[in-house]
């Protein structure tokens, strides 16, 4: 049974599937995203036993994040929850973060408590920051490049070659316009769903090494 302002979808079987609630729409980038789409999504990964999807930020500056409980007696990895929701979800709807907790607070209602969880989204950025500040290494000039090319598009410095870009506000559509750049530079066209799939500097760095290579599409 399902209660109005429910989101639910039909599979190849005929039955319906609970997405979530229409209360938990939201509009970032001139996208419309269901929250409770990425929340099943990730839910499906091993290891995780809840998710929560959450809108940090107000404006153009509205970015998605994912808040994890995992299986007590799982290692968490949150590469592991992006890969899955980059195979099933498009771009815009992917987190920028994904953060693991013990618990998820809820209201006195029963119900999760988002704000409770922003603020704690709000620590765990700092905290992530400030690990962020050593050194930096680069496996070679190209990804030392890379790294500046995305620190102007990003204006962020010491880009990491490890984390994903994601994470500092790449989206779809610095991302689509980068690439050509990178394209137009390096004369190879990197597959999208490979980048998508770890989209990091080290990543792209190996794509244009493939592709220069004769691995990949290559362009004059």
């Amino acid at each position: 049974m399902y209660r109005t302002g429910d989101l639910v979808v039909r599979d190849d079987r005929g039955d319906l599937v609970f997405l979530g609630r229409m209360d938990t729409q939201v509009k970032i980038r001139g996208y419309r995203i269901e929250l409770g789409e990425i929340e099943t999504v990730a839910n499906q990964v091993d290891g995780v036993r809840q998710a929560v999807a959450l809108v940090r930020g107000s404006g153009v500056d509205r970015e998605l994040g994912l808040i994890v409980r995992p299986d007590t007696d799982a290692t968490f990895d949150p590469e592991q929850v992006r890969q899955r929701l980059a195979t099933v979800l498009p771009v815009y709807m992917r987190p920028l973060w994904i953060f693991a907790v013990d618990v998820v607070p809820t209201t006195p209602t029963g119900k999760t408590d988002r704000d409770a969880l922003l603020r704690l989204a709000d620590e765990l950025l700092v905290d992530q920051q400030s690990a962020d500040t050593g050194e930096v290494t680069y496996t070679d000039e190209l990804e030392r490049d890379l790294a500046g090319l995305w620190g102007r598009v990003l204006d962020v410095e010491g880009i990491r070659p490890d984390r994903p870009l994601i994470e500092y506000g790449a989206h779809s559509l610095n991302i689509f316009t980068t690439l050509a750049e990178v394209q137009e530079h390096y004369g190879v066209a990197v597959p999208l769903v490979d980048f998508f799939a770890a989209p990091t500097v080290a990543t792209l760095a190996e794509l244009i090494r493939a592709g220069q290579d004769g691995d990949a599409a290559v362009t004059s």
